[in-house]
């Protein structure tokens, strides 16, 4: 018999880092939006799914624009993993054995959640700026 075992951790940030994290999470889902915007243009057009390293080199030309230039405060690890999870998303989509949804526009969530593989970074980043 296996045992699932889980754990549960609750963040109690200060005021500067509860900022921080509300400012990156923003950005982990700007990105998230602009990149599910960009693909959905460049299916619409009649041309294949951009991979994952091209949706990497997108982001760097958009932190490059002026109007996003936000993004180049965000740790380009947790934007890139946002656009690695996007094309995954697309990518069960197209899986016909899977049948999933297409990925929709994510909105600002009343809850603290994140997930597991970008709140790392922040938090070994949040433990530098305390």
């Amino acid at each position: 018999m296996q045992i699932l075992k889980a754990y549960k951790f609750r963040l109690e940030p200060t005021e500067q880092q509860a900022q921080r994290l509300r400012q990156l999470g923003g950005c982990a889902r700007y990105v998230w939006n602009h990149g599910l915007a960009e693909t959905k243009r460049i299916l619409d057009a009649g041309e294949k799914l951009p991979s994952a390293f091209e949706l990497n080199r997108m982001l760097t030309s958009w932190k490059k624009d002026p109007e996003m230039a936000f993004l180049t405060e965000a740790y380009t690890d947790n934007l890139q993993q946002k656009l690695k999870d996007l094309h995954g998303a697309w990518m069960r989509c197209f899986d016909k054995k899977l049948a999933a949804k297409a990925p929709v526009f994510k909105k600002k969530a009343t809850t603290a959640t994140q997930s597991a593989s970008s709140t790392l970074t922040s938090i070994a980043a949040l433990k530098r700026v305390a």
